[in-house]
């Protein structure tokens, strides 16, 4: 009886540190700082989630052609240009943040104006500089010039110290950071509202899945976790910061009054890429024909919906 009973509590024993042994399947994830990090900000507490976060599309357009991570968030032109030129194995699973670029005007200057007006801006031939002259296009008698910085903190410098620019592109969290660090009062143009009429859908940032990734079921569950958390997001805004802030120090910087009233003009969505395949061929159109070295004219086949 002894006997039995010892080898009774032997077993019960490996059977429980073969449960405490059992690994987890954790599913790599790249993920830009910004407002791609934001929008995925409630899951990073996930431990079946290794989620890594960079600074520059130089590294998320290594780990594309690379192959190494299960799931990628990138900009959709740049995913979709490597699609289209490399054949990269990764699939257009959902849209996270809709464009999210504005004018600013510090002096009260309006696109009406007769006089030439002087516009500061950065990204020359990318998504927010195409999006910025698809809009002045909408006004033919605007004559105005144009000057290019590389990154929107570029930007940052000319309105903080003060110029001789009657517009300046930016786009959130910069905007309302500038607003309330600084307490500058912008005239702000919703460049997505400008285009409404002509596109539906202009995707900024988007999940890019592994299609030869051994963890399918995996990245399934965490398109679901971010469809919620995007969904919790735009319910209770008040609420999100308190929710992230101890997940990734880009929060506690931010602070909590920037992150907060920054998320109303971000634009953060969770747009299914396959369900809007027509809304999306009708961006690529836009983009060929407003830049046809973009995507060489071209615009991604079905295979590249998740």
């Amino acid at each position: 009886m002894k006997k039995l009973f010892s080898l009774f509590i032997l077993v019960v024993m490996l059977f429980f540190a073969g449960c405490a042994n059992k690994e987890v399947n954790k599913i790599k994830i790249l993920v830009p700082s910004g407002t791609p990090l934001v929008a995925i900000g409630g899951v990073l507490g996930n431990e079946n989630y290794e989620v890594e976060v960079v600074s520059g599309a130089d590294l998320l357009t290594s780990a594309l052609l690379a192959g190494e991570y299960d799931i990628v968030l990138a900009p959709v032109t740049a995913a979709s240009k490597l699609y289209i030129n490399k054949g990269i194995d990764y699939k257009f699973a959902c849209a996270i943040n809709l464009s999210c670029n504005y004018l600013v005007s510090l002096n009260g200057s309006k696109l009406t104006d007769t006089k030439e007006l002087k516009i500061l801006a950065y990204g020359q031939n990318n998504t927010p500089d195409i999006v910025m002259r698809a809009a002045l296009a909408k006004y033919p008698s605007l004559k105005y010039t144009i000057d290019y910085q590389q990154a929107i903190t570029d930007v940052v410098p000319f309105i903080i110290n003060g110029s001789d620019y009657d517009f300046f592109l930016t786009a959130e969290p910069t905007l309302t950071q500038l607003s309330i660090k600084y307490n500058l009062e912008f005239d702000v143009i919703d460049l997505q509202k400008e285009l409404e009429s002509d596109l539906s859908l202009i995707p900024q940032a988007g999940i890019f899945v592994n299609s030869k990734s051994e963890f399918q079921a995996e990245i399934k569950t965490f398109l679901k976790d971010v469809k919620k958390n995007i969904e919790d997001l735009n319910k209770n805004q008040d609420k999100y910061y308190d929710k992230v802030s101890s997940y990734n120090e880009f929060f506690t910087k931010l602070g909590k009054e920037v992150l907060t009233a920054s998320l109303t003009r971000s634009n953060i969505k969770y747009v299914n890429a396959k369900d809007n395949k027509e809304a999306l061929d009708k961006y690529y159109d836009f983009l060929n024909s407003s830049n046809d070295k973009l995507l060489g004219g071209k615009k991604p086949d079905e295979n590249f919906y998740y």
